[in-house]
């Protein structure tokens, strides 16, 4: 019998080892990165209200003295993915500057709203109007707004999208759970409101202060988006209306939940739909209030997202998918560890800050058929082009370091780049927000060293407000 006892002792000494070393310190290499982006961050790519700007350019390559920043047009949907991972920061370390943070970029993101007096619609950028901020976007150009009244002196960004909103709500949703502050909690919830009602007056559609629906093309909300936003809303609000509209759309849009899914398409085109999809899958996973309908939600993600964005180098689309099956209890522990070295793996190799632009010489790797066939049809069809447009592409990702340089790695469809040669320029750099959110939401999910959190905080499942305002007793968390 002994040497059974010793297998046991043996294997419960393993599983307490890698334990340990996953809720233990963080790796200090991986730590020191996310130090120097921060620092950088905040002192070269926010304003003095604190939106995002995905790229500054510098004087020279001492990167002292700004010559203009730029990029602001994608404000809204960085800063609002940076807020995420300042509130998982302060949830990781309990750090005060990790919460002076999360407040500091939470008020900004409610002065989006408040410059455009429109209750409900939020801008791409709010800015000073002086120089370096407003040198990519001089007076007279098209989406530009000066802003009046006590907000003299600035300017906003319009036309604004969809994908610009999931960011926002994403953050504050993430900061509101994160930091126990009443003021800014109900500066939140009362932004979630408006937004919610505009959408539901105008057909799910995002209005902009002419009450025209705006967004470049991209203003209609449709199911999956609609779904994560309202969810938010429910879980931030919690009062009876919030929730059922939330069953409501629920019921209706169930059907066609798989189409809002599918990634096939964004595999080979567009593939920053990728980033939205899961901008609107973790709150769905983190938040939804019934564990069955969770398990649809799960399966509809397994068949139709998750095979066209598995093994693709990415912690922050990995993360994604262990909420949900973290929270259901049904990761697999093969995969689980293959997304935990993947993980570690590439954030070694992420850039150390500051994020300036790279030379890179891409290598060679075997394409993908399919690219190369739908490459071929389409060029032999012109009318498709206006359509869809599909390049020659690898068959299986690169590795962060082996792609076109970026300022914002996990959307960009340089994973798959077929081949690429750019130049260097040590002026023009990234914020790193991309590298933050990573490392912060890998910590607290347990998939890099550094101390965990998810399972101090993990969500009971609750019956909707309307329930539960009637007296019903939450459902307990299965894993609880």
């Amino acid at each position: 019998m002994m040497p059974r006892y010793f297998l046991i002792l043996a294997l419960i000494l393993f599983v307490l080892t890698c334990s340990s070393s996953l809720a233990g310190e963080p790796d200090p290499y991986l730590a020191a990165k996310a130090d120097e982006y921060q620092a950088f961050l905040e002192q070269w790519h926010t304003g003095g209200l604190g939106g995002l700007t995905a790229g500054v350019r510098f004087t020279d390559e001492t990167r002292t003295a700004v010559d203009c920043v730029q990029h602001q047009g994608d404000s809204t949907i960085w800063t609002g993915m940076y807020l995420a991972s300042q509130a998982l920061r302060y949830r990781v370390t309990g750090d005060p500057a990790a919460r002076a943070e999360v407040l500091r970029i939470a008020r900004y993101l409610h002065q989006l709203m408040d410059i455009t007096d429109t209750p409900g619609y939020i801008a791409r950028y709010v800015g000073e109007n002086v120089w370096p901020w407003n040198c990519h976007y001089p007076d007279g150009h098209g989406g530009k707004v000066h802003g009046t009244g006590e907000w003299e002196g600035y300017f906003w960004i319009d036309n604004t999208s969809r994908d610009q909103y999931c960011g926002w709500w994403f953050g504050l949703s993430m900061a509101y759970e994160a930091v126990d502050d009443e003021a800014m909690r109900a500066t939140i919830r009362q932004d979630f409101a408006d937004v919610i009602c505009m959408l539901v007056l105008n057909r799910w559609n995002i209005t902009d202060q002419h009450g025209e629906w705006t967004g470049n093309g991209a203003a209609w909300v449709g199911p999956i988006m609609r779904l994560a936003w309202l969810v938010q809303a429910a879980h931030a609000i919690d009062e009876p209306y919030y929730w059922e509209l939330l069953e409501e759309q629920y019921r209706i849009n169930r059907p066609v939940l798989w189409i809002d899914t599918l990634s096939f398409l964004n595999r080979y085109y567009q593939y920053y739909g990728n980033n939205l999809r899961h901008l609107a899958f973790q709150p769905i996973f983190r938040l939804w209030p019934d564990c069955e309908e969770l398990c649809s939600f799960y399966w509809i993600w397994e068949d139709w997202n998750r095979p066209w964005v598995r093994h693709v180098h990415n912690p922050w689309f990995d993360a994604v998918h262990v909420t949900a099956c973290s929270r259901l209890g049904v990761c697999n522990p093969v995969e689980l560890q293959a997304i935990r070295d993947d993980a570690l793996n590439t954030l070694y190799l992420f850039w150390d800050p500051p994020n300036y632009q790279r030379e890179i010489t891409c290598s060679e790797m075997p394409l993908d058929p399919f690219s190369v066939w739908a490459d071929e049809f389409i060029r032999e069809n012109p009318w498709l082009q206006g359509i869809v447009d599909v390049d020659p592409q690898t068959a299986e990702a690169r590795e962060v370091n082996d792609r076109p340089w970026t300022d914002m790695y996990w959307q960009s469809d340089g994973v798959f780049a077929a081949s690429c040669h750019s130049g260097e320029d040590p002026t023009y750099t990234g914020a790193g927000m991309d590298y933050l959110l990573a490392y912060w939401i890998g910590i607290y999910h347990g998939l890099l060293p550094g101390g965990g959190g998810w399972s101090r905080d993990r969500l009971r499942w609750y019956a909707p407000s309307s329930i539960r305002h009637q007296g019903a007793a939450p459902v307990q968390d299965r894993n609880s």
